[in-house]
């Protein structure tokens, strides 16, 4: 804005006045200095971009009521942090017609104690991508992955499901203490060769243990 703008108002003008930020308060108010005094000045609604000390704001000031900060009209402030925006009530934005679109080009950071997406699809695509949590839940009715590599890290992994297909091309999966299988069927089946290598093994049954094999070879 033009500092043209800021000479009208230095006499008062239906309330309207040019003031000085000198310092914020924890409150989300400021002090500002006008006409050489310090006075305490409430956030309006219109101001959504929290001032900071140093910059020119837009004041309403009358008699008798408490001073409020209109808008900034010029960045003063000497601080590199990025600019905070304050809702005291939250914020709902309903948009219809075309998409929402947030771009930056120093990222996006978003803090919050809950943070809850809802929406028929979500989509994303990262060069990296990671995620960090106590507790991740997918519930899905079809969940599809697929990369190149897929590498997990954790001491216990819980998959509970009515039909679980896994296909790979190669499988190499190493536990370092126990792996214990329950099902009420088991089937294994092998081209090839099926090798197992252990110091004790152990094979108990009910009923049958049954070896069908052109040779059979013990020890």
């Amino acid at each position: 804005m033009p500092k043209t703008f800021l000479s009208p108002l230095s006499e008062t003008h239906n309330g309207l006045r040019a003031a000085l930020v000198v310092a914020s308060l924890p409150s989300g108010s400021c002090e500002v200095e006008v006409d050489g005094e310090i006075v305490p000045a409430l956030l309006s609604f219109s101001c959504m971009l929290v001032p900071r000390p140093g910059d020119q704001v837009l004041l309403f000031l009358r008699e008798g009521e408490p001073a409020a900060i209109l808008s900034i009209i010029e960045s003063g402030s000497r601080d590199p942090s990025p600019r905070a925006i304050f809702f005291p009530e939250g914020l709902e934005m309903n948009i219809g017609g075309r998409p929402l679109n947030v771009r930056s080009e120093a990222g996006v950071e978003i803090e919050s104690s809950e943070i809850r997406i809802l929406g028929r699809r979500l989509s994303g695509q990262f060069a990296e991508c990671d995620v960090v949590s106590g507790k991740l839940t997918l519930t899905g009715g079809i969940l599809s992955f697929a990369g190149e590599k897929i590498g997990q890290v954790a001491k216990t992994i819980e998959r509970v499901a009515e039909w679980l297909h896994d296909r790979a091309h190669g499988s190499i999966r190493e536990i370092e203490t126990l792996d214990r299988h329950v099902s009420g069927e088991t089937t294994i089946e092998s081209e090839s060769i099926v090798s197992i290598q252990s110091k004790t093994a152990l094979i108990a049954t009910e009923e049958l243990v049954k070896i069908d094999s052109d040779q059979i070879h013990l020890g």
